[in-house]
C-alpha cells in the first residue's frame, strides 16, 4: 500500500509528499546492518559497509584507460552518499541492476577524501526490492512454522 502510493506520487508530481522513498524499507535495512550515509563520515577509511539508497544519479564519464568506471549516487532518507564507485570487477558481481533498478543496496569499502569527504568503493550492489520481497518471504515462512 505504502509503496503503491509513493509510486503514484512519484509519478504524477515527481516528488513524494507522504515521507521518504526509503521509508517503508527500513525493517530490511536494520536487519542487514546497513549504515546510513550520516554516519559514514564516523568511519574509518577502508571500513566494510553495506549503503542503501534510492538512486539520484549516476555517471560514466570518459576515462583515459578507456575501462568505464560507474558513479552512483543515492539518498537513504539521511542524507546523500555522494559517489559509489563501480570499477570493473563490481559492475561484472553487480550486472543489470547497475543500470537497472532505482533502489539498491551498495556493497563497499569506505574512501575518505578529505576531513568532510567519504565515498564507498563498491564491490556489488543489489536491487533493494528484490531483496525486499526475499526477506519478507523469509519472514512469512518462519511465522508459519513457529
Amino acid at each position: 500500500m505504502i509503496r503503491t502510493m509513493f509510486a503514484t506520487e512519484l509519478g504524477i508530481l515527481g516528488l513524494s509528499t507522504s515521507g521518504h522513498p526509503m521509508a517503508p524499507f527500513q525493517a530490511i535495512l536494520d536487519s542487514l546492518g546497513t549504515t546510513p550515509a550520516e554516519q559514514l563520515l564516523t568511519l574509518h577509511n577502508k571500513t566494510e559497509v553495506l549503503v542503501a539508497g534510492i538512486r539520484v544519479a549516476t555517471q560514466t564519464p570518459p576515462m583515459p584507460s578507456a575501462k568505464r568506471v560507474v558513479f552512483i549516487s543515492v539518498d537513504d532518507g539521511s542524507g546523500v552518499i555522494a559517489d559509489a564507485t563501480f570499477f570493473d570487477e563490481a559492475q561484472d558481481a553487480t550486472g543489470p541492476a547497475l543500470f537497472s533498478t532505482r533502489l539498491l543496496i551498495i556493497q563497499g569499502r569506505t574512501r575518505r577524501t578529505g576531513a568532510r569527504g567519504v565515498s564507498i568503493e563498491a564491490t556489488r550492489a543489489w536491487d533493494l526490492r528484490d531483496e525486499w520481497e526475499r526477506w519478507r518471504q523469509r519472514a512469512i515462512e518462519q511465522r508459519c512454522s513457529s
